[in-house]
């Protein structure tokens, strides 16, 4: 066994659902995007059971050291993802707290039933695929037999960056309340069905042929698609307390994506381009009397990274 176990994860921006529905076997089937930043970095020793970071984080140990059976650990938390904003801080860091125990303690047990008692994949199999694979990837569609399987997996261009914007508003919905809204899909519109799907192949293929223009495009069709969807939810195409920033950056015609259920805003720009995509969200929240803090990453075209 090994005596100290580091593990790394980046984040995950949630690109929408490109189907919604029950004609098919699935309920959903969703997409997103990996970035190095923020990420979640922790060391994982033995000790007596201390946990060195965030509260929430914290609670997340303990449950799945309990579900693990293990004791006799240490973990100091050295980088995370903030907790409900939209960057998918629950399954990166479910699935490296556990895969860090599992080297450390050298554990033999069933993967799919960790990731099932903890909810995993259970609407959107993105996060657990970008956990492991990076890149852009499209879920097969969940829910799945055994666990979430991908459709498509894409490296993202290098010179892309994300740039995105944590505004100070309310935090986005915890799991308990995805789950009730989402455990009883309703069916879409024929055109919000269109948008959903059309906009997945176009953002797809304008990945693959470097084509950000495309890319932007089809991203932005999907989240109309998606915003439709759950406009009754989050009282529009972009949860209301975010149109007013959204509405006006499509003034300037920069095109934003919503993750998840934000409060985390992004779009996609060139390396060269991104300082400027920047101060522009910044300008625009200035102007709105809005705070928040604007970051760039690059994208992360690997999985987690474990080491001993």
């Amino acid at each position: 066994m090994s005596e100290r176990v580091f593990v790394e994860t980046g984040s995950r921006l949630h690109a929408g659902f490109y189907y919604v529905g029950n004609e098919w076997n699935i309920n959903w089937g969703s997409a997103g995007f990996y970035i190095k930043d923020p990420s979640f970095i922790a060391e994982f020793s033995y000790g007596n059971n201390e946990i060195l970071g965030p509260d929430f984080i914290n609670r997340k140990v303990m449950e799945i050291s309990k579900l693990l059976n293990v004791t006799g650990y240490k973990v100091k938390v050295l980088s995370y993802i903030p907790e409900h904003v939209g960057l998918g801080s629950g399954t990166q860091i479910d699935l490296a707290i556990f895969n860090a125990f599992r080297r450390l303690f050298n554990l033999k047990v069933d993967k799919i039933d960790i990731i099932r008692k903890l909810n995993v994949g259970k609407f959107s199999g993105v996060g657990y695929l970008l956990f492991y694979n990076g890149g852009f990837v499209a879920d097969s569609g969940s829910p799945s037999n055994t666990e979430p399987k991908p459709l498509m997996q894409i490296k993202i261009p290098e010179k892309w960056r994300f740039v995105y914007v944590i505004p100070e508003l309310r935090k986005g919905l915890s799991f308990n309340e995805e789950e009730n809204i989402m455990k009883n899909p309703w069916n879409p519109s024929e055109g919000v069905k269109k948008l959903m799907s059309y906009g997945l192949l176009r953002l797809a293929s304008g990945i693959v042929r470097e084509d950000i223009e495309d890319a932007l495009e089809g991203l932005r069709m999907m989240q109309e698609g998606t915003g439709i969807y759950f406009s009754k939810i989050q009282g529009g195409q972009f949860r209301e307390d975010l149109a007013k920033i959204t509405s006006e950056l499509w003034r300037s015609r920069m095109i934003v994506a919503q993750s998840s259920w934000g409060p985390t805003l992004y779009t996609i720009s060139r390396d060269n381009e991104a300082e400027g995509d920047a101060d522009l969200i910044r300008q625009v929240l200035h102007e709105l009397r809005i705070n928040g803090k604007v970051y760039i990453s690059e994208p992360r075209n690997i999985g987690f990274a474990i080491y001993s």
